[in-house]
């Protein structure tokens, strides 16, 4: 039996256990939270989507949102409620947080993934930043249970250039972004290996942090993407390696200087999905793919059609054209006939024309006859 080759992944060579400082005895004063072709198809996966939802609703119990200080636009009397369905890249990071079977048997290796992908992870700064309420509030959680800590961690709500809001989770002390430097440093000494996370269970648990941290999720009927924005250069090649060492083909590209580590390929996506704990983004993914494959046939079926349809109507109207250039009392008894059903008929094919008359006749002697008609329409001219 062939043993997985082992690969040791340095998570980064300034990753050593931090010196530890004297109990800081000036704390800083406790912060709150800042501040057409498809009408058959499409009901029923419509209703297969709704049962998804249905079983998500039931698997993510609801968690509580802190309160921010600055305004809200909800509260404004000209506000109209509108109810918008989440990004794919929302109900993928909400399942994740939502299976607490991962949290209880590998936390660390969630919390590892999580907390060093984020924005900063170092003694002088230890910060995330997300666009993702759910999981602001989880990294917020998370640092306070992995060591008791003797200051803040302060969430704020903030603006991106871009317009959008943006969660910022801090960690405000030296002591206890220390402690926690120290904590994961003891954890992986010689750093990551596929062994070290526990397997694939530990290494999908890893994964699903690293996506709550960097990833995004696109909509799949838009394009098949899934990426990560790794935020420090010196995590790229660990990142690449241990997703080859999963089974996964990465590919990468740089965006405004920085990393991009991603997958195009559906089946690759489906099966990443599942392997970070979200099955049911990962049946969604699938559920789109056939919708947008069969709504391609439909559509290439019907172009078939509608080009037969085009080809049958031309050829009757130059037949049509050449009957009345003839004339129906000039034309041979056994031709004047079909020239009788042809102007009755101008969009039966040649089938159908052959069936009508008397005796039937095949496709084939419809379109002899045919043929004759609109020779001597010719000779005529």
């Amino acid at each position: 039996m062939s043993q997985r080759r082992v690969r040791r992944l340095p998570l980064c060579p300034s990753l050593r256990a931090a010196p530890a400082t004297a109990p800081c005895t000036n704390r800083p004063t406790p912060l709150r939270d800042g501040g057409k072709n498809e009408h058959w198809l499409r009901p029923v996966l419509d209703r297969h989507q709704s049962a998804l939802r249905r079983t998500r609703a039931c698997l993510r119990p609801s968690l509580a949102i802190p309160h921010f200080s600055s305004p809200s636009p909800q509260n404004s009397p000209h506000h109209r409620r509108i109810t918008t369905m989440p990004s794919f890249t929302t109900a993928a990071k909400d399942e994740i947080l939502s299976n607490k079977a991962v949290r209880q048997h590998f936390p660390n290796q969630q919390s590892f993934g999580l907390m060093v992908f984020s924005r900063e992870f170092s003694v002088p700064k230890m910060q995330m930043l997300t666009r993702e309420r759910r999981a602001a509030q989880y990294y917020s959680q998370l640092v306070q249970s992995v060591k008791p800590m003797a200051g803040t961690v302060t969430l704020r709500e903030e603006k991106l250039s871009t317009g959008q809001l943006a969660y910022r989770v801090t960690v405000d002390d030296m002591a206890d972004r220390i402690d926690l430097y120290n904590h994961f440093a003891m954890l992986y000494p010689e750093g990551v290996t596929f062994e070290l996370l526990g397997g694939d269970e530990g290494a999908g648990a890893f994964l699903g942090g690293v996506f709550l941290a960097c990833g995004t999720l696109s909509d799949p009927e838009v394009k098949y993407h899934l990426e990560f924005a790794i935020p420090r250069e010196e995590l790229l090649m660990m990142f690449v390696a241990l997703l080859q060492d999963v089974g996964f083909s990465p590919l990468l590209t740089q965006r405004r200087g920085q990393a991009i580590v991603y997958l195009h390929d559906s089946t690759q996506i489906e099966d990443l999905l599942t392997f970070m704990g979200c099955p049911l983004t990962s049946m969604e993914i699938m559920n789109a793919k056939i919708l947008k494959e069969r709504r391609n046939a439909a559509n290439r079926a019907s172009n078939c059609d509608t080009a037969n349809m085009d080809k049958v109507a031309g050829a009757a109207a130059g037949q049509i054209a050449a009957i009345n250039a003839v004339g129906l009392d000039s034309l041979p008894e056994e031709l004047r006939a079909l020239a009788e059903l042809r102007l009755q008929n101008p969009f039966d094919s040649l089938r159908e024309l052959g069936q009508k008359l008397t005796p039937p006749l095949s496709r084939s002697g419809v379109n002899h006859r045919l043929e004759k008609i609109i020779d001597l329409a010719a000779r005529k001219d």
